[in-house]
């Protein structure tokens, strides 16, 4: 095989895999889904610290939260974290590695699962 046809094949398989490689490497900040003016409480308790201190104990900032297993109202221990509708099928709150879910079990298999990442204050 000719020396130009054997460069430009490499170019073809190496050019894509630098692309790929260098999206991987990419050390872009992801956006904030509520856009760039949003400032968050961080930035408000530099100016407004009196304000930001009561306003950490109201019920409108405790009503919702990142999921943890102190902040997900029920029981993950087992034979307290399940609810049984039919024969065939049950509902069970499950702590794992990744995080704490919710999985539909039909007859013993799983047929959904989903992950709780934000709490809701009743």
């Amino acid at each position: 095989m000719p020396i130009k046809k054997l460069f430009r094949l490499g170019l073809i398989i190496l050019i894509p895999f630098i692309l790929v490689f260098t999206q991987c490497l990419s050390s872009k900040k992801s956006e904030d889904p509520r856009g760039e003016t949003y400032a968050g409480s961080a930035t408000c308790v530099n100016c407004h610290k009196n304000i930001y201190s009561s306003y950490v104990h109201t019920a409108h900032f405790l009503s919702s939260g990142p999921a943890g297993i102190n902040t997900v109202q029920g029981s993950f221990a087992s034979k307290k974290n399940e609810q049984i509708f039919d024969p065939h099928t049950r509902v069970k709150m499950e702590k794992r590695k990744s995080g704490l879910y919710q999985v539909t079990y039909r007859d013993g298999k799983v047929v959904q699962s989903g992950r709780f990442d934000i709490f809701l204050e009743a």
